[in-house]
Formats: structure tokens, C-alpha cells, sequence
């Protein structure tokens, strides 16, 4: 009797000791949480780690569903289809920290640009120049004075503006005006 009691009372310590998980992978406790990579988890009772954010490059935690800027684009934190967290391109951010969704365009004083979706990830492409506000594609041209200025591709692969003589300027510039005047001669 005394052996049968001693066996129900070391099963007992077993069972209680192995039975029920006391914990999560890694030696972390129910409430814990704990940071794999580049994501964050909490322990859940149940022994299961739980994904509740991702950790930027800075060593900051974000929440799932969380954006932040890294260098030009936008990332956010979110679960893929198996419900593991990653980080989704989101948009882009112009150098003046504007967050553009994909397909949007912004200019600065020299170029415009587009937030270009390229399977999963995004790029910037730069569209055309900008010239006192305005936009020009590849091939648009302004004619200032005595010159032309054509948007352009470059050869080095850079967008840029190729300038031609204007062969029909005939006019004189005053500097003492803030401007030219210009008489263009009839084909």
C-alpha cells in the first residue's frame, strides 16, 4: 500500500512537473515577450508564442500593422498568409519625408517622380524634369530665349536636359528687366 501510494504521488509530481506546459520556447514564461530576428512574440499560457510586431532596423519595436519609414519607402509590419510577420512594402517617401501610395507622383524643383510597384517591392522612378513648376515627360522641350531645353534620358542612364540653339529666337535680353523679349520668326 505504501509502494502504491508513493507511485501515485511521484506521477503526480510527473505529471504536474511534465504534463502542462509551463512555458515557451527558449525557456520564456506566459506574459513574456520575446524578440526572434527581426520580430517580437508574447508567450501565451498555452506554451504558443503569439507574433505581435517587428523590429526596425534602429532596434525599434513596432505593433503588427504599424508603418515606419526606412531610407525612401514605407514598410509595415504585417502577417503573410501563414500568419507569420514580415514586413510589406507599403509606399514611398520623397525626400522631404511625404509618404506617396504606389502609382502616386510628386515633384521637386528639378524632377517628378512615381511610386512604382514591382511585384511585391516598390521603386522610385524619376518621370521627367520640372522647370518653374511645370512638368515635362522624355521628349517634352521649353524654349527659353536663344535655347531649347529637352527632357531627356541621358546616356549614363540619369534623366536630364539636353540643350539645342533656338534658331528662331531674334530677340534682345535687357538686364535690367527680369526678362527677355522674344520675337519668334514665322516658318
Amino acid at each position: 500500500m505504501l509502494c502504491n501510494t508513493l507511485a501515485l504521488f511521484l506521477l503526480s509530481v510527473v505529471a504536474i512537473v511534465y504534463g502542462a506546459p509551463t512555458g515557451c520556447p527558449g525557456g520564456s514564461k506566459p506574459g513574456e515577450t520575446v524578440e526572434r530576428g527581426r520580430f517580437w512574440y508574447l508567450c501565451q499560457e498555452d506554451g504558443e508564442l503569439a507574433p505581435k510586431g517587428c523590429i526596425t532596423e534602429t532596434k525599434s519595436r513596432i505593433s503588427l500593422s504599424e508603418t515606419y519609414k526606412h531610407g525612401t519607402f514605407v514598410l509595415e509590419c504585417t502577417l503573410d498568409d501563414h500568419k507569420d510577420p514580415i514586413f510589406k512594402y507599403k509606399g514611398c517617401a520623397s525626400e522631404d519625408g511625404a509618404e506617396h501610395n504606389p502609382e502616386d507622383t510628386w515633384q521637386d524643383p528639378n524632377w517628378w517622380y512615381m511610386c512604382t510597384k514591382t511585384g511585391e517591392a516598390l521603386r522610385i522612378d524619376v518621370k521627367g524634369c520640372v522647370d518653374d513648376g511645370k512638368r515635362y515627360n522624355v521628349g517634352e522641350s521649353v524654349m527659353k530665349a536663344d535655347l531649347i531645353y529637352e527632357c531627356s534620358s541621358l546616356q549614363d542612364g540619369n534623366m536630364g536636359w539636353n540643350i539645342y540653339p533656338n534658331h528662331a529666337f531674334t530677340g534682345t535680353y535687357n538686364p535690367t528687366e527680369d526678362h527677355i523679349h522674344v520675337k519668334v520668326v514665322p516658318n
